[in-house]
């Protein structure tokens, strides 16, 4: 009759098992830390520039005045019941290009004064779809949306709407 070595057969898979435990504790804690520690793929918003989707226009354009944006040009101008697909291409501090990820889109919304009724404008992912419906002058306000949030806003563009 054969004799069993109870040593044997219990170190194998225990030292197996110990090997394994050791490399979940070495493993784990390493996948959670680069899990939080999650690089800005882009730099920060400081402006921003508005061109005409169609015709490649540029339409009006932000430049750091003292550390703060103003805008380069007077505004927009346009006529009752034209419409214009603005491209919104936010840039860093430096002039560097920042590029659309999960995330990040652009936003508009009125300035804080502005009248409404004047222009309806609808925000995609990369460019705003803005309608004259009305004479008048009304404010745009461009926002860079990250995760949600609003990371930073534009100065009021003026718009002057004609018939």
């Amino acid at each position: 009759m054969k004799t069993r070595d109870r040593r044997t057969r219990n170190v194998v898979p225990g030292g197996i098992l110990a090997a394994c435990a050791m490399a979940l504790l070495l493993v784990i804690p390493a996948c959670d830390q680069s899990a939080t520690e999650v690089d800005d793929p882009h730099g920060e918003a400081a402006g921003v520039l508005i061109t005409d989707r169609l015709t490649g226009q540029l339409l009006a354009s932000t430049e750091l005045v003292a550390g703060a944006p103003q805008w380069a040009d007077g505004g927009v101008q346009f006529e009752v019941n034209e419409e214009i697909t603005m491209d919104v291409t936010f840039v860093t501090e430096e002039g560097e290009v920042i590029a659309y990820a999960a995330g990040v889109q652009a936003m508009a919304r009125l300035g804080t004064v502005a009248p409404e009724g004047v222009i309806e404008f609808e925000s995609h992912v990369d460019h705003i779809d803005v309608e004259a419906v009305a004479p008048g002058s009304t404010q745009l306000v461009f926002m860079f949306w990250e995760d949600g949030e609003v990371t930073w806003e534009s100065p009021p563009l003026p718009i002057d709407v004609t018939d």
